[in-house]
């Protein structure tokens, strides 16, 4: 879900430069600590999990919630609990790469030494699709992988039809010039965007012509 947010090379930039940050920031944390036990770090990709985790966690928006024991639930429970069920097989051998993962993740989203904006030079990427991509490249993602992408899409669909009915069957309303933002359009990427204000997420939309998808690949 994360990678259909991001887009395939964005997404293979995030990795690399989470990996070499996260990485500093093991060697980094365990000179600061000094801690027998945490200087013993268990093999694995446990920063590159932590790190997917919390960008799960900031851009993608739940498409469901359940309350339970008056605790508001999303059915993003799933992704947490095995998460969770990760880190602690190995606790706390895997707390540094797991801490460290998070905190690469946190910077690359504040944008910090310009992280968020690298991208691999176009002759790498040109060679890897024309040489690696074709025997390595998975099929499209199935409808179950999709889900939750698939059911936004399908309500801002929606919304539009009901709006476009809407203002069908009232011809008298004045028009104003411009693309008409949609206020659930902007509820939607303030979910999946919080660290934008509204006033930013309106400027996408109306950069974009009102479309949603376009609008959080600009604020992503």
């Amino acid at each position: 879900v994360v990678e259909r947010l991001f887009g395939s090379h964005k997404y293979a930039a995030f990795l690399f430069v989470v990996g070499w940050v996260s990485k500093a920031l093991e060697v980094v944390l365990v000179l600061l600590l000094r801690v027998p036990r945490l200087n013993s770090i268990v093999s694995g990709p446990y920063a590159i999990l932590a790190a997917l985790i919390y960008q799960f966690y900031w851009v993608v928006p739940p498409t469901s919630t359940v309350q339970v024991f008056g605790l508001n639930l999303t059915n993003k429970l799933g992704v947490y609990l095995v998460a969770a069920q990760l880190i602690f097989a190995r606790y706390p051998y895997n707390l540094v790469p797991t801490v460290a993962g998070v905190l690469a993740s946190m910077m690359y989203s504040k944008n910090i030494a310009n992280l968020r904006h690298w991208r691999f030079p176009a002759p790498a990427v040109d060679f890897i699709n024309k040489w690696i991509a074709p025997y390595v490249a998975s099929a499209p993602a199935s409808a179950d992988i999709d889900t939750q992408v698939e059911e936004l899409e399908l309500r801002q669909q929606q919304h539009h039809h009901h709006h476009h009915n809407l203002a069908a069957s009232t011809p008298t309303l004045t028009r104003t010039q411009g693309p008409q933002i949609s206020e659930d359009h902007v509820e939607t990427l303030q979910a999946m965007c919080p660290q934008k204000s509204r006033e930013e997420i309106v400027a996408a939309l109306v950069e974009s012509g009102n479309d949603p998808n376009q609008a959080a690949l600009l604020l992503l």
